[in-house]
């Protein structure tokens, strides 16, 4: 008896229900997997447009510039040409958008250079006009033909009592130079090589001569100038004085050091090499940039002198002749009054002249004898 063999066709049966199974593997596929799907097309999506993840960058993109500019100099020096370019092209195309930015800075900075400029020279010009005749400012005509300095320069260099020339900030621990400033009359060099300088004579005389930590330099002379020297937990202040420095200028330069480490206390903790976070002290470092000139002592003249006496003398002849004058009057008008028969009703002077009313009597004696005897004319 023969049995039947298994086949390995699919049945009508099996091929009836075939879509639905796979119908209800799709929902069940799609039930459990999506959320990850329809993730996966959105970050497809946004890998292959970009454009449309602008939202989402501009929502973090302020933080992201911050930090990465906290890491090092790559960003600033990838902006620095775009900036540079779209600055120039924007001065460019409307230089008065800029030119009203910046009014309100320049404005002020330009007439203050002014005034400062004018005060100089007038200074200088009164100083030169009023010793240029004197016999000092002879001396310092052949002092300044002799060394070759201008005349004016010469006449500063012996009126001036004391002139703040130039400040050095530096950073105590590197040496660096945080700011500097100078007069307008200052020469100034390289302040980066001037401020190793300073910090190196430092570093010798501590080394050298086997100082206590707490005992620094603080004064430096260099020819005419002097340098005031002032030491800080954070930074140094070198104060650089042509002239004889008063005693309150070191007390200044110690306030503006104190101040500035007390102010900037982050901008010194957080600093790695940079300096720009200290351009903000310009202002007060110029606090303590003055100059103080000797003050003129008037000489009085010769001339004045005689003058003065010759007055002196002639108003006391003019005093000693009015007083005895006076008591010549006061002597005549007494021998008149004294004469019997005579009584006087007006007495005036005219000059040397006597004008005399009154009444007499006939019998009395003539009073123009007396007169004659005092020296009056009748």
């Amino acid at each position: 008896m023969n049995q039947p063999r298994p086949s390995n066709q699919p049945s009508s049966a099996d091929t009836a229900a075939s879509p639905q199974l796979k119908q209800e593997w799709a929902e069940l596929r799609t039930l459990l997997l999506a959320p990850e799907q329809t993730q996966l097309t959105e970050l497809r999506n946004r890998i292959d447009h970009t454009e449309t993840d602008a939202p989402s960058v501009s929502k973090v993109l302020a933080e992201a510039i911050t930090l990465r500019g906290k890491q090092d100099e790559r960003l600033t020096a990838a902006l620095t040409p775009h900036v540079q370019t779209a600055l120039t092209s924007s001065v460019r195309r409307n230089p008065h958008v800029i030119a009203e930015a910046i009014a309100p800075i320049m404005g002020p900075a330009i007439r203050q250079a002014i005034v400062r400029t004018l005060q100089g020279m007038m200074q200088s010009f009164n100083q030169t006009i009023d010793h240029s005749l004197s016999p000092k400012g002879l001396a310092w005509r052949i002092e300044a033909w002799r060394t070759g300095r201008p005349f004016a320069e010469v006449v500063l260099l012996h009126t001036l009592r004391f002139r703040v020339e130039q400040l050095f900030l530096i950073h105590r621990d590197t040496g660096l130079l945080l700011h500097h400033v100078a007069s307008d009359t200052a020469i100034i060099h390289d302040q980066q090589l001037v401020s190793g300088m300073l910090t190196a004579i430092q570093a010798f005389v501590q080394d050298t001569f086997s100082t206590p930590r707490g005992q620094t330099l603080n004064t430096l002379e260099v020819g005419e100038c002097r340098v005031l020297i002032e030491q800080g937990s954070q930074a140094i202040l070198a104060c650089v004085v042509r002239g004889t420095a008063p005693g309150y200028l070191r007390a200044q330069v110690q306030q503006t050091l104190e101040s500035i480490q007390l102010d900037y206390a982050d901008a010194f903790a957080a600093f790695d090499g940079n300096p720009s976070g200290f351009d903000a002290t310009h202002d007060r470092l110029m606090e303590c940039v003055q100059t103080q000139y000797e003050t003129p002592r008037t000489k009085t003249s010769p001339m004045t002198w005689v003058i003065l006496s010759g007055t002196s003398l002639a108003l006391a002849l003019w005093g000693w002749t009015s007083y005895h004058n006076n008591q010549h009057w006061k002597h005549i008008t007494q021998r008149l009054s004294a004469m019997p028969g005579i009584v006087i009703t007006t007495l005036e002077r005219d000059g040397n002249r006597i004008n005399l009313a009154g009444l007499r009597d006939p019998l009395a004696e003539d009073p123009e004898q007396i007169l004659v005897e005092e020296g009056i004319p009748s």
